[in-house]
């Protein structure tokens, strides 16, 4: 665990942590200057991966990095990007998960799965999930602007229970389990899209999205309980 980790554990109405300065220093510097203030430089260095397409709600994680538009939200996968990838894989890797979480689904091997989301209208909503069957472990990482909403997390009867207050640099951390993991975020301000000509617009909700992931071929395993 980093020295700089400021860790809340939730046990109710799920398990699921929140750290606060989870990037250390450098890698927070690099993710500012890149992906938060200028982020069209930054994914212009692959221009055939810039760009409005439409994908099926449901997909295929895949070795490619992509870019994916819905409806006032982009999603970009730069898993060509060192830094972050090897930042999750060094800090929140398996023996993280088996320290930190009892119940986890099984798996015999894991592929990280990286996601940089912008949100900009306001009163957009996720909506509420329990995470595909293929994510063992989920880290959303909060990066701009300074106030906004972060993660609301259900019961299994979809009752909002709490609400993970918004803060730069702060981690939403959790193992899904089907149908009891159900939470949803929401963008509270409203600004410009980043594929319009503003650039770097750092008023957009923007996180950092990590998730290891298993094969489809072991989503029937049954899950694995610590005692």
């Amino acid at each position: 665990m980093l020295d700089q980790w400021v860790i809340e554990k939730h046990e109710e109405p799920w398990p699921y942590m929140v750290i606060d300065n989870f990037y250390d220093e450098e890698t927070w510097n690099y993710i500012q200057h890149n992906i938060v203030h200028n982020c069209k430089k930054y994914f212009t260095q692959w221009p055939e991966r810039w760009g409005k397409c439409k994908v099926q709600k449901q997909l295929t994680y895949g070795p490619l990095d992509r870019v994916i538009v819905r409806p006032n939200r982009l999603s970009y996968e730069p898993h060509e990007d060192s830094i972050i990838t090897n930042y999750f894989l060094k800090h929140t890797g398996e023996d993280f998960i088996k320290k930190y979480f009892k119940t986890y689904r099984s798996y015999t091997q894991l592929k990280p799965y990286i996601s940089v989301k912008y949100a900009w209208e306001q009163g957009q909503i996720l909506g509420i999930h329990d995470e595909t069957s293929d994510k063992v472990l989920s880290v959303i990482t909060y990066l701009s602007p300074q106030h906004n909403i972060g993660t609301m997390v259900y019961d299994k009867n979809k009752n909002l229970k709490h609400t993970t207050p918004w803060k730069q640099n702060r981690a939403f951390v959790m193992c899904g389990i089907d149908g009891v993991t159900w939470h949803n975020c929401i963008s509270s301000k409203s600004s410009p899209s980043p594929t319009e000509s503003v650039v770097g617009n750092a008023s957009n909700r923007i996180t950092i999205d990590y998730f290891a992931t298993r094969p489809n071929s072991e989503i029937s395993l049954p899950m694995h309980i610590s005692k």
